[in-house]
């Protein structure tokens, strides 16, 4: 599972209580790294991607119209 940083604490403690593998990707103000994203997604290791489009949390930010787009385009073509 793929999910960003920082996330939801309760929700990445409940992971690691239930040993589900998991690995972050880095999500900042501008939403995550597009690029790296789709690199990880090809790379077929990814079979599940948790992610908070509209008001994260913590950081209260959303996706743009473009990013959700991205995101959508990605779990239809991997």
């Amino acid at each position: 599972m793929l999910i960003e940083q920082p996330g939801y604490h309760l929700f990445i403690e409940h992971l690691l209580t239930h040993g589900v593998p998991a690995r972050g990707i880095t999500r900042t103000a501008e939403g995550v790294d597009m690029d790296e994203l789709e690199r990880l997604f090809r790379s077929g290791t990814i079979k599940f991607f948790y992610t908070m489009p509209r008001l994260h949390n913590p950081l209260g930010i959303s996706y743009t119209k473009e990013q959700k787009k991205r995101d959508r385009r990605l779990s239809r073509e991997v």
